[in-house]
């Protein structure tokens, strides 16, 4: 079992994890190409970047680092032989001048006190040194220092040179901390030398410092750090203190050392003097230990306490035991006095303290694995697949044969064990027990290697105490480590198999362990370690053995398999499982491999699969029906997620048909008592049981719902309700539930009474009042199913009556009481509305009543939507986004219902006619300009996005309902004749998976002069395509080209029957929805597709998709689907082999709306089309305005794209078809437009701004460009909204268009965003000035710059400070704009620098602004005309004084936040 079916939580997972593995090291040519480089003589340039990127590729390794293995002996030979020549190097170049120092040093006492700083050489920092010990850190991450640590150089001359160099190091330089790392872990290696080691010490012959001394004192200087060199600081110094040469006297010295840290950390307020003589003695780093530990801060002493911890722990693993004997009981006498206040508290000192205690119980035991433990024998899948008897029993009866001779051989040797030992292995019981994972899977692992060294008494001791710690009331931290406690005794043969009895109960309860804590539950972590120890039972027991014990645990796998709610469980419950099919055998697990093939590791990833396919496939094997069936009704239907519990449910009724009389005699009556409980998960998951189990009895034949079993169900929602179980935290679940067992009743359907229908009927009103959404939905649901069953007059799906020969009728007439009772009743509740939950709840339930129903009062009902889907209209006291919604979706659901007139036989009354339908699209059409915002945001798209969908789906209902003849398996050739409402013509291509045919009309026929698509070519929908039968065929011209397909099967009735009425259906849904109107629907749609909320762009672009196949007479088609459905409308020229299919559901999209950077290059294609330019320009200016940066880029960077395509076009002469007219010009004229459509609309108008700032800036509306163009499409465009044309001498172009907008919009305006948007756009239209007289009335770029110069004297300082700001910046950057008079460009630049315009003196701002139009010869704004009060002081009524302005002013900088 790996890794990740063991990790304790973990959430659920939708995909498989097999996609996302490797097979190999995929890019080792790369990287070893990139470590030659970072290795080489010559470092590359940027050491930094190729680091990164080699780091960036080995991340990607971290769950299957195995895969590094074959190319890691090659990576470590090329940084460690590099690093090797640096260090060589750079010590040849100091040794004289280390061995004058060592010389000179020679008054050193010993090694045993000599300073870490002995040695005091220059800092010694190499940049590709360390890159390249960053590198091999990287892989210690990825593989564990032990595995890398192997590849390292070990020669011995290597010793002195990497000691030297770690002495070098600046260890305050804390980025070069992967240097010391690597040195330290090379040192490790190193001090391993097979030969004494002061043969190679070259302090010896100087009399200095000692090479063991010295490194001894590194090591324990570094033992302080927090970081990994602590770690690596420990494996050196136990490598170096565990060789034979160094255990006589600096092992003893150093072990002193460390008892007097744990001593020291033990004892609160010990006297550091006294603490420090305890350790004056002890070499190996005495003096450097006691010296650093007297003036270190409480956080290093902590470090150093872990890394005390951490070098005994390597110490005692590979250490002699005879000399660590006498060190054991001061030692354990330290542990045991730690303060568990202060070192209790961190996991990683407790996790240590486990693995010390484990090692030194190991080193008082003899290194001997106990001969009575279980052997298994044959380890073969292959042997224990055989059946035959013999073999079997040979494996299972020589499993403890030999145990009492050997026990008896071992006896004079055991002796007596020690109390010690005793302490330690309650010391290891209790931390399984520990709060944190790793703690208890040390000692886990510490119980399971003690046990495997004591005698049978003394282990079965052990066993017993592990199983006391599963009683009752113990806690899940309890219980998890002692599954994970036996899964290492069952591994390691130690849990015999009499013991199995009493385990296996034990293990059964861990794999269902969950207990409630408030709002949810702890347990995973306990069921994902019951499942390791299923799967070592499979490694550790002979078949023969498991064989009583097997069903019990192999019903406890699969449940935990197929309905356990965290994936890591269900995951490790399949391994689990699997392990034991392959290891025990097929005759322990009937259907093993079957049930493995279903019921997989990655499928049971996905937990709705696991709930709802795999469960029912493995059910069906008999053993295990009853089991699931019990598990879901017993156990999970009480869970405490609701998510699980509804699964759950669902799971159950899809069971009904394997049981069917176990569910109706024993699963019912046990969920009907289960209603009554107290607990509210109980009842809620029996409500939803039992609804689920009633539908799926309904659907077995010969089967119903009767007796005393029947009537109890019947009678549970007014139970319910009688004992008020409604009330209270949680209710809205029980009433969702009560209304779902209501819709399932109606759906069998149960035979009631009329009372009992009233009685049912009134509890569903009740719940549709309920202000929870969910219970809303659950409540119309069972409105739909209930009035469908009961008041639905015969027709099951709501719509008319069924006659002789299957012929429909129209539904018989309701009586006036039952009118007055459902519909009367829900149209006068949503009329009144007072109450917001009951407007939306029964709106909701209008649109779902049967046809029957809502044929009556249609125009009622119609006009009452209508009414309620306006913005303006308001529910109790303000308007409600959620009721127009409720209200689109109903006229939708009501459309759907009823249908439409014409595509069926005539004197059906009931169907909606042509008004009704035009009424339903113009309803569905205005709500598309929805934009209301409260402070939730952009409520309006929730409605628009209901409109949207609803869109698609009445126009579907129009064109595609009731195609009579045709085949849903049909098949359609290109060369197919076939008649249309244009006449009739020959298929050419086809496009939309088959839903588009383009359809070319000889001469004579109406299609030939009606489409300009080319000569005599349209496209056309599908079902107004029918082709000619066989007999019709016969008949016509002769000469007609066909292709070699034509007698193979086509599209509709194969003799040709109905092809008139077809026809004239197909012309009348056309009637229905015209070309004009199919256009207008499809640019709303658009537009949406457009905005800058990626939900609603979504939900346009699910819709148009849907459009498309639907809208074949809408404006310049061909282009729509080539934009947006152009994956399937390829075409070929070889007839004879071209099939199209009938379009699937599934297969819709082609594009996703939601990314902008898939959906804006298509749609500002569509600026093109005059039918749709201005929706799109109108949704594409609120996205290119907006805020949100993804949107912005991707929008007008199309934009950008398309203008430069377009003028590009223009100057080639290749924009053929357009006349000429120049499509960026007219899209100012569209812009300004829209100027004048929104006039005091924020919403677009600031995006507007915003947009044509941004257009200029990109170069889209160039300046110069825009007045050369006097005489184009777009100057003609805007020469009515500026005045007069005889007073402007230059054309009225797009810079005059937007000069009076941008006084229109400034006149009163308060919002500085807005202003400041203004502000950007007329600094955009400046132009050179001429300085004449009147020069604002004849020159744009002059009337823009007087707008800039109000803007200066505005009464807000931070509208006057930017307006300031950027027009100094302007005059700098384009100093031709005043270029004609240099002294006035001085002045004013001298004006606009020297002039606190920010100053609260309003009136000599003013003066000086003044003065600048007068240098600039523009006209003073006067105090008594119209500029002086409107546009700059905001919009003063008549009667208002600037002393009023000057009285508010600080209220306004309040406002404004300056």
């Amino acid at each position: 079992m790996d890794d990740s079916t063991r990790t304790e939580g973990g959430g659920e997972c939708d995909y498989e994890e097999a996609s996302c593995e490797s097979t190999h090291f995929v890019e080792q040519a790369e990287v070893l190409r990139r470590l030659e480089v970072l290795a080489g003589p010559t470092p590359p340039e940027s050491i930094t970047g190729e680091l990164e990127w080699l780091q960036k590729v080995l991340d990607k390794y971290q769950e299957q680092s195995t895969l590094l293995d074959p190319a890691l002996e090659t990576m470590l030979v090329l940084t460690m032989g590099r690093a090797r020549v640096i260090i060589m190097e750079w010590h040849s170049q100091h040794q004289p001048h280390q061995q004058r120092r060592s010389s000179s040093s020679s008054c050193s006492s010993s090694c045993c006190t000599s300073s870490p700083l002995s040695f005091r050489f220059q800092v010694f920092d190499q940049p590709q040194l360390h890159g390249l010990f960053a590198f091999v850190y990287t892989l210690c991450r990825l593989r564990g220092y032990k595995t890398i640590v192997k590849f390292f150089p070990h020669e011995a001359t290597d010793l002195e040179p990497v000691l030297h160099a770690l002495q070098s190091q600046d260890r305050q330089h804390h980025e070069r901390w992967q240097t010391r790392y690597g040195l330290l872990l090379w040192l490790s290696m190193l001090v391993l030398v097979p030969f004494d080691i002061c043969s190679i010490d070259s302090g010896l012959e100087n009399n200095g410092v000692t090479l063991v001394g010295a490194l001894c004192d590194l090591a324990v200087e570094y033992l302080r750090d927090a970081g990994p060199t602590r770690e690596a600081a420990a494996v050196c110094l136990a490598g170096l203190l565990k060789r034979p040469d160094m255990e006589a006297q600096q092992l003893a010295k150093f072990l002193t050392w460390a008892e007097g840290i744990l001593t020291s950390s033990g004892e609160e307020g010990e006297d550091s003097e006294e603490g420090g003589e305890r350790r004056a003695g002890g070499g190996a780093g005495g003096a450097g230990g006691a010296g650093g530990a007297e003036g270190r801060s409480h956080q290093s002493d902590t470090f150093l306490l872990l890394g005390v911890l951490q070098t005994l722990a390597v110490l005692l693993k590979a250490g002699h035991r005879q000399n660590l004997l006498s060190f054991l009981p001061s030692l354990l006498h330290c542990l045991a006095r730690l303060d568990p206040r202060d070192f209790g508290s961190q996991t990683l000192n407790r996790k240590l303290k486990m693995k010390l205690l484990q090692r030194i119980g190991l080193a008082y035991l003899p290194p001997r694995v106990a001969a009575w433990r279980y052997q298994r024998g044959h380890r073969s899948l292959l042997d224990n697949l055989k059946k035959a008897k013999g073999e079997e029993g040979g494996e299972g009866g020589g499993a403890v044969a030999t145990v009492q001779e050997q026990e008896k051989e071992n006896e004079e040797e055991e002796g007596e064990i020690s109390e010690d030992l005793e302490e330690i292995v309650e010391e290891i019981l209790g931390g399984l027990r520990d709060r944190d994972t790793i703690v208890r899977w040390s000692a886990a692992k510490g119980i399971g290697r003690i046990t495997s060294r004591l005698p049978l008494d003394y282990a079965d001791e052990v066993v017993a105490s592990v199983l006391m710690g599963f009683a009752e009331g113990a806690s899940d931290s309890a219980w998890h480590g002692g599954c994970l406690a036996l899964a290492e005794l069952a591994r390691r043969g130690l849990l015999l198999p009499g013991r199995l009895g009493e385990v296996v109960p034990v293990v059964a309860k861990g794999l269902q362990y969950d207990v409630r804590r408030g709002h949810t539950s702890v347990g995973a972590h306990v069921r994902d370690a019951a499942c390791y120890v299923c799967w070592a039972f499979a490694r550790a027991y002979s078949p023969l053995v498991m064989r009583e014990h097997v069903p019990r645990l192999a019903e406890g796998m699969l449940m935990t398999s197929l309905f356990d709610r965290e994936i890591n469980c269900r995951r490790a419950a399949s391994a689990a499982f699997q392990e034991n099919v392959g290891r025990q055998g097929h005759e322990n697990f009937p259907h093993g491999i079957d049930i493995l093939t279903v019921a997989d590791y990655f499928t049971l990833g996905n937990r709705q699969v696991a709930f709802l396919e795999v469960a029912p496939a493995v059910a069906r094997f008999g053993p295990y029906t009853r089991v699931a069936i019990d598990h879901l009704a017993g156990v999970k239907l009480r869970h405490w997620d609701c998510s699980v519990r509804k699964l759950t449910s669902v799971a159950l009724g899809k069971l009904v048909r394997l049981a069917p009389a176990y569910m109706s005699e024993e699963v019912l009556p046990f969920l009907l008592q289960e209603v009554d409980a107290v607990d509210l998960h109980r009842r809620h998951g029996a409500l939803l049981g039992m609804a689920e189990v009633v539908l799926g009895l309904a659907a077995l034949p010969f089967l119903g719902l009767g007796g005393e079993v029947g009537r109890g169900v019947v009678e549970v929602v007014p139970r319910l309700e009688q004992a008020r179980l409604y009330r209270g935290r949680g209710g809205e679940y029980v009433r969702g539930a009560a209304c779902r067992l209501i819709e399932c009743v109606a759906l069998a359907p149960v035979t009631l009474g009329v009372k009992r229908q009233l009685r049912l009927l009134d509890s569903i009103d009740e719940n549709l009042r309920h202000p929870v959404e969910q219970v809303q939905e659950r409540a119309v649901a069972a409105v739909r199913a209930f009035t469908r069953s009961y008041f639905g007059g015969g027709g099951g799906d709501g719509g008319g009556e069924r006659g002789r020969g299957g012929v429909e009728r129209p539904p018989s007439t309701p009586s006036a009481r039952l009118q007055a009772r459902v519909v009367d009743k829900y149209l006068g509740l949503v009329e009144k509305g007072d109450n917001v939950a009951v407007t939306r709840g029964f709106v909701r339930a209008l649109g779902v009543l049967p046809a029957r129903l809502l044929l009556p009062s249609l125009d009622s009902i119609l006009g009452l939507l209508d009414e309620l889907s306006r913005e303006e209209r308001k529910v109790g006291d303000e308007p409600d986004a959620e009721t127009r919604r409720n209200a689109l979706w109903t006229l939708v659901e009501i459309t759907q219902t009823l249908g439409v007139q014409g595509r069926r036989k005539e004197g059906r009354k009931g169907w909606m006619n042509r008004e009704q339908v035009q009424r339903v699209l113009g309803i569905l059409l205005r709500s598309l300009g929805d934009y209301a915002m409260d402070k939730r945001g952009d409520i309006g798209s929730w409605v628009r996005m209901a409109a949207l969908q609803g869109l698609a789906s009445v126009v579907r209902v129009v064109r595609e309902e009731g195609r009579e003849g045709r085949r849903e398996d049909g098949k359609i050739y290109i060369g197919e004749r076939v008649v249309t409402a244009y006449g009739e013509g020959i298929v050419r291509e086809v496009r939309c998976e088959g839903e588009v045919c383009m359809v070319q009309f000889e001469e004579g026929q109406a299609g030939f002069s009606f489409f300009p698509y080319g000569p005599g070519l349209g496209l056309l929908s599908r079902p107004t395509c029918q082709p000619l039968g066989k007999k019709e065929r016969g008949t016509k011209e002769e000469g007609n080209e066909r292709t070699g397909a034509a007698d193979s099967m086509i599209i509709g009735n194969e003799d040709g029957e109905n092809v008139g009425e077809a026809a004239g259906a197909a012309a009348f849904s056309s009637l229905l929805i015209d070309h004009v109107l199919m256009t207008k629907i499809i640019s709303a749609v658009l537009k949406q597709l457009c905005e800058k909320l990626d939900a609603v762009r979504e939900c346009a672009g699910n819709a148009l998709l849907q459009l498309l196949p639907l809208a074949h007479d809408a404006a310049a088609y061909p282009l729509l689907v080539s934009l947006f459905d152009n994956k399937n409308n390829s075409s070929t020229t070889s007839s004879n082999c071209y099939i199209i299919q009938r379009k699937q559901e599934n297969e819709k999209k082609t594009f996703r709306g939601g990314a902008p950077s898939e959906i804006f290059p298509r749609v500002v294609r569509v600026l093109e089309i005059e039918q749709y330019h201005r929706e799109v320009l109108a949704g594409m200016v609120v996205s290119i305005g907006g805020l949100t940066e993804s949107v912005v880029k991707a929008s007008l960077g199309a934009v950008v794209e398309w203008a430069q395509q377009q003028r590009q076009k223009v100057e080639e002469g290749t924009d053929e078809g357009k006349g000429g007219v120049n499509l960026v010009g007219k899209l100012g004229v569209s812009m300004l437009e829209l100027f004048d459509a929104n006039v005091g609309e924020d919403r677009v108008v600031w995006p507007l701004l915003r947009s044509v700032d941004l257009f200029y800036q990109k170069g889209v509306f160039a300046a110069e460009e825009v007045r050369e163009r006097g005489d184009d499409g777009g100057a003609e465009g805007v020469g009515n909204v500026g005045g007069k044309e005889g007073e402007r001498e230059e054309p009225m172009g797009l810079a005059w268009g937007l000069v009076d907008r941008l006084s229109r919009e400034l006149n009163g305006c308060r919002d500085f965003k807005k202003m400041l948007a203004c502000l950007n756009v007329a600094l955009h239209l400046l132009s050179p000035l001429s300085f004449y007289p009147h020069q604002e009335s004849v020159h744009s770029g002059a009337a823009a710059l007087r707008l800039v110069l109000l803007l200066l004297g505005h009464r807000f300082p931070r509208v006057r400070k930017a307006a300031a700001e950027q027009l100094y910046t302007k005059f700098l950057l384009q100093d031709h704009l005043l270029a004609s008079r240099p002294e006035a460009q001085e002045k004013v630049l001298e004006l606009l620098t020297n002039t606190n315009w920010d100053g609260e003196d309003l009136r000599q701002v003013r003066g000086v602004r003044d003065l600048m139009c007068g240098l600039l010869v523009l006209a003073v704004p006067g105090g008594k005309g119209k500029e002086e009060g409107g546009e700059e002081d905001g919009g003063r009524g008549k009667g208002g004084t600037g002393g009023e302005d000057l009285a508010s002013y600080a209220a306004l900088v309040k406002e404004m936040g300056y």
